[in-house]
Order: C-alpha cells, then structure tokens, then sequence
C-alpha cells in the first residue's frame, strides 16, 4: 500500500488516479515520472522506501511512497542496492503499457506546444550526486 501526507493505504490503482488527474489538471506541461528506492539500516532491521513522483518541472509534483520492512540487518551494500533495485523495478512494472499510453495520451495533443512525458528510474548508489544513476 503506498501513502502520502494526506491519503493513506492507497493501492496502486489509487496512485495512478491521482497521477492521471494532476496530468490532466494542466496538459501543457513538461513532466517527469520518477520512482527509486533507498534503504536504511537498522540494529534489527532494514527499512526500504520506493516512492513515485509526478513532476510537472517548474510547477509542483504529486508525490506517494510506500513501506518494506526487512526483519534483519542488511549491512552488504551489493545487497541493498540490488534489493533497492528489485523493488524499483517492480513499482515500475505496475505502470502497464496500456497505463503508460493513458499518460502518454494526456500530454500527445500537447507536444506541439511544449508539453512533454518521461519516465525514470533512479538508483542511488552510495552518496552524494556522483554516485547517483538514472535507468
């Protein structure tokens, strides 16, 4: 289930509702669909957070996140990062093609006048911006 701060236990198809409707609240728009996931580990336990961001650049975003607990301490980073990974990928497959064109199809009737759609996955590996991936 994802949340945000003020919709709670939202199930995907919640998620994509919403970002449908901020879309098509303004169509002309250069938009971004970010979703990655980062972790932090605990003495018990190692908490991950994938989030999925809208962003209409230069003019607000709609945001969501969602929660995995894993019940130990993940202390290899190669295991993280591909765990990191692995939940990325799966929120990503949530947004089917036939999604992806009903987002697409928001913002085509635009493209002439500047609007425009893309989608991307982001890896953080390690910190700082040079350790930063974008798939």
């Amino acid at each position: 289930m994802f949340q945000n701060l003020t919709h709670k236990k939202m199930k995907f198809e919640e998620v994509f509702s919403h970002i449908l409707t901020f879309m098509k609240s303004e169509p002309i728009g250069d938009y971004k669909l970010m979703m990655g996931t980062d972790s932090q580990v605990h003495p018990s336990h190692t908490l991950f957070i994938t989030g999925i961001v809208i962003q209409r650049v230069g003019k607000g975003a709609w945001a969501c996140f969602r929660k995995e607990v894993v019940h130990r301490e993940m202390t290899t980073l190669h295991e993280r990062i591909s765990y990191e990974t692995s939940l990325t990928e799966q929120v990503a497959a949530l947004f089917t093609e036939e999604k992806k064109n009903d987002l697409i199809e928001v913002v085509l009737p635009y493209i002439y006048k500047g609007a425009t759609f893309t989608i991307e996955g982001h890896i953080d590996i390690g910190s700082g911006d040079r350790n930063r991936t974008r798939v």
